[in-house]
């Protein structure tokens, strides 16, 4: 069930990436700010969960606007399908700081844990 929807100019990704990724440490799991570039200059925000098994280590992405489960491997397909855009880069950040502000492109991000140019 989603608590608050994807809404743009109102509730858009980042703002529900910062949400998830509070209410994942409540919930007792860490979850990480991971931001796409777009070969526009644009961008998108995606909430991501680090998996290690047997020391092999995975990263997985949850889609704002739909809720959907990403992997590395499908993340520039899916995003090029969902929003029509050309995927270049992601990285994952272990610390973000948006200080209220509801504008993402003014927060400061740091401690780069993955990084990936497609």
């Amino acid at each position: 069930m989603n608590i608050r929807a994807y809404t743009p100019q109102e509730y858009i990704c980042g703002q529900y990436t910062a949400d998830m990724i509070a209410a994942s440490e409540k919930a007792g799991y860490k979850a990480y700010f991971a931001a796409v570039m777009f070969s526009d200059g644009t961008g998108h925000a995606l909430v991501s969960f680090k998996s290690t098994v047997f020391g092999t280590t995975s990263w997985y992405f949850f889609e704002p606007q739909t809720n959907k489960l990403i992997t590395p491997e499908t993340l520039k397909y899916v995003l090029n399908q969902n929003m029509g855009k050309t995927v270049t880069g992601v990285n994952i950040y272990g610390y973000f700081d948006d200080a209220g502000d509801k504008d993402p492109a003014t927060w400061q991000f740091a401690y780069p844990l993955y990084s990936k140019n497609y």
